[in-house]
């Protein structure tokens, strides 16, 4: 059955990307979605993928000049939002199991280069980060209440430690905690 749009009949069609009969909302539309209709125009998504990577040798990043998200990862559209390390992968190795992320080597967050890829948990993300020195400690941490001044000022002080987590609004095990140096041993 034909839809009507503007008293004008649309006609079903088929998508030239897919072979889909549909009915267009409107008779300009050409393609079932507007994934195919990406597709359609610009290409296949590998092509647009490589035609947006600045390739090195193998032992080096490959850049990619595409659009980046706000955490700086490189990203593509194409029936979805892909992240572009996570598309590399999956185009030189295959899909990539639940549950797993796409770590880079190298931490160049719009590295695509497959060489520089490895499979990883959140732990192993986190360990990661954590054995290259990219963990946020201290005063540096987006939680973090106290400064290392205050920290020193905790450890000097002769007050109850009910009186310390009162001043600088922390409880009173993280006061027991920083006296004892289980947190903040680096001050």
């Amino acid at each position: 059955m034909a839809a009507r749009n503007n008293n004008r009949r649309v006609l079903p069609r088929n998508c030239p990307r897919c072979g889909v009969t549909f009915t267009p909302r409107q008779s300009r539309f050409k393609c079932c979605s507007k994934s195919c209709a990406t597709a359609h125009r610009y290409g296949p998504l590998s092509e647009r993928f490589w035609r947006k990577v600045n390739k090195g040798g193998d032992d080096e990043c490959w850049v990619w000049t595409g659009a980046v998200t706000k955490a700086g990862y490189g990203q593509i559209t194409g029936g979805g939002k892909f992240t572009v390390h996570r598309l590399s992968w999956v185009f030189r190795h295959g899909p990539i199991k639940d549950g797993l992320w796409v770590l880079h080597r190298c931490d160049v967050p719009l590295c695509v280069n497959p060489n520089h890829l490895f499979l990883g948990t959140s732990v192993d993300n986190i360990r990661d980060m954590t054995n290259k020195g990219r963990a946020a400690h201290g005063e540096a941490h987006h939680w973090a209440k106290l400064s290392a001044a205050d920290v020193i000022a905790i450890r000097a002080s002769t007050l109850t430690a009910k009186k310390l987590s009162a001043r600088y609004g922390i409880c009173i095990e993280q006061v027991s905690n920083i006296r004892r140096r289980k947190q903040w041993r680096r001050v």
